[in-house]
């Protein structure tokens, strides 16, 4: 019955040793990657604020009006230049 007894806790002690190893190595292949994921996101989100405000800010030199009206004003343009 000792025997029994010991070779369970043997077997017990080693499943829990192959998962500690298991457990060690999935946490050394996903700290990496959780780490760059907090690096990367900010500095993407920081990359993308920056460009959204730099190619999308409304410019002072930039036409409001409607394409009717501007087309109209085309309009108006190429009939003065062709009368004068």
């Amino acid at each position: 019955m000792f025997l029994v007894r010991r070779l369970t806790w043997m077997i017990v002690i080693r499943v829990l040793v192959r998962l500690a190893v298991i457990m060690a190595v999935a946490m050394a292949m996903i700290v990496p990657v959780i780490v760059r994921m907090i690096v990367t996101v900010p500095v993407m989100a920081m990359v993308l604020y920056r460009w959204s405000r730099a190619h999308w800010a409304p410019s002072p030199f930039m036409s409001t009006f409607s394409s009717s009206e501007s087309e109209l004003r085309i309009a108006v343009v190429l009939s003065s230049k062709i009368f004068l």
